[in-house]
């Protein structure tokens, strides 16, 4: 049967129930994706891919054309640095991108007919084809997948396509498998649960207003959010007015902006979607003032409330602030983001700045939930085997270049203690075992903090120490099996 590839540039082109069918139960909608395109977000065309069957939509997903910023994930320390470099380099540090998914959704959607899960590995390739092809039309360099839910099958999908994979921002997700808020606040641990009851004093000096329109206050909402966003680190978009005022427009009955009023003062607002089974809070928006008012988890009480109210099983608290979200019940769902170059030598070089800019590498939090998620295969494959041959290659080393140096002819570093080197067999096995080795040494760099990967390869020590013994007869002190004991003591405390 054949399948047909569909790129439009505007989601109007697809009928909304067609779109809708292929996506049950989701919030962001052919409706939101509608609002967010006439909404004018600066940087992005968009594009919506579809796979037809005898003129039925079987296959939909969103996607974008935008420049990106290589350092979009970056954060901290290293960001100060890589905007420096963009401001000497700035063509250096943008590339164009083409990527499934959307700027401001929650994770990659692709919906497919419910009547053919037996080929959908067939139409994801397919998927994956159309997205290489478009990029190529549009002159994107980069082809991307944004947050992928790990056991999505997209994300199955570009790992057999051997797209290289990052971490991507977390879905937080908080099941609201409780009655009453009481019953929530005694979930949580004795501190946090005593710090909420401290912040909710500042309760009754707001007033909140639900709202499905915001028209007449949209100047100080936007004000709000711009001055959030001017301290967020993670800008990938930049949300304009109508992005706000078509999704309640749009969503009428599906989305909510929440208003805090602190006497006359605009405080915070907070645009949430909604619907029969969960609520999702897209974007909170406060000056300095969040800290002083404990303004932020004061909207994340009304939100629990609201979700209360309704009879909502799931409360998705957006991205970002991970600790907080965690320290207040949520869990943390894993998402992936993949990539590919259309050059091989470029894709070679991302993927190792890719490595030195993980999320998982700068956010503690996100590290944590790798960390868990992470099977003992897994851990195995990404820690336990460079190890294992590191340590075998750096051995190797030793007693190669330890065997081929007996007997060297004529004086160290004269032309025929050269040559005579050059001409064993073994000296040349151990320098192999050296470059080997080094290789490794990479791989473990990036993946581990310095501070523990370079106390932790003294463990080299003991394994040629060892080695030594049982290959070449040499003995062992009861001074160097206590040292031995040092080294082991503390890479266990490591």
């Amino acid at each position: 049967m054949t399948t047909e590839l569909r790129v439009f540039d505007s989601i109007a082109a697809i009928d909304r129930a067609a779109w809708d069918a292929l996506f049950p139960g989701e919030i962001e909608t052919w409706d939101y994706y509608r609002a967010v395109e006439t909404a004018g977000l600066p940087g992005f065309q968009w594009r919506y891919f579809t796979l037809w069957r005898e003129g039925s939509l079987v296959l939909a997903a969103p996607g974008f054309l935008t420049d990106y910023r290589l350092d979009t994930t970056v954060t901290g320390s290293l960001k100060r640095w890589t905007e420096r470099l963009a401001r000497l380099l700035p063509r250096l540090m943008t590339i164009r991108m083409l990527c499934l998914g959307s700027p401001v959704s929650e994770i990659c959607h692709v919906g497919m007919a419910p009547g053919i899960v037996g080929n959908r590995t067939q139409l994801l390739v397919r998927l994956l084809d159309g997205l290489r092809e478009e990029a190529q039309r549009s002159r994107a360099s980069l082809m991307a997948i944004k947050d992928a839910p790990e056991d999505s099958a997209i994300a199955q999908a570009c790992r057999a396509a051997r797209l290289v994979a990052m971490p991507g921002l977390p879905t937080a997700v908080l099941p609201l498998d409780f009655p009453d808020i009481d019953s929530y606040l005694k979930r949580l641990s004795r501190v946090t649960r005593k710090d909420i009851k401290r912040k909710m004093r500042h309760e009754a000096a707001l007033r909140v207003e639900p709202r499905s329109q915001i028209d007449d206050v949209l100047a100080p909402v936007m004000a709000l959010y711009d001055a959030t966003w001017q301290r967020s680190d993670l800008r990938l978009e930049h949300l304009t007015p109508a992005y706000f005022t078509n999704v309640l427009r749009q969503m009428p009955g599906r989305a909510t902006c929440f208003l805090y009023w602190h006497g006359e003062r605009l405080a915070a607002f907070n645009l949430v979607l909604h619907d029969g089974q969960r609520m999702i809070d897209k974007f909170f928006g406060t000056d300095g003032s969040a800290r002083e008012l404990n303004l932020y988890h004061l909207s994340w009480m009304e939100n629990l409330r609201q979700c209360l109210g309704r009879g909502l099983s799931v409360f998705q608290p957006g991205q970002a602030f991970y600790r907080e979200k965690v320290r207040m019940g949520s869990r943390l769902d894993v998402n992936w983001l993949f990539f590919r170059h259309r050059s091989p030598a470029i894709n070679l070089l991302l993927r190792g700045l890719g490595r030195l800019a993980r999320l998982d590498r700068l956010d503690p939090e996100i590290r944590r939930l790798m960390a868990r998620e992470m099977t003992l295969t897994s851990r195995m494959l990404r820690f336990g085997v460079p190890w294992a041959l590191l340590i075998a290659f750096e051995t190797g080393s030793q007693l190669s270049l330890k065997a081929g140096s007996a007997g060297l002819a004529g004086e160290t570093l004269q032309w025929m203690w050269f040559v005579d080197v050059a001409s064993r067999p073994l000296i040349w096995l151990g320098v192999l075992c050296y470059i080997a080795a080094f290789a490794m040494w990479m791989t473990i760099l990036s993946r581990l903090p310095l501070g523990v990967a370079f106390p932790a390869s003294a463990l080299v020590f003991i394994v040629v120490l060892l080695s030594s013994y049982l290959v070449f007869r040499e003995a062992i002190s009861p001074w160097q099996l206590a040292g031995c004991g040092l080294i082991l003591g503390g890479v266990l405390l490591l």
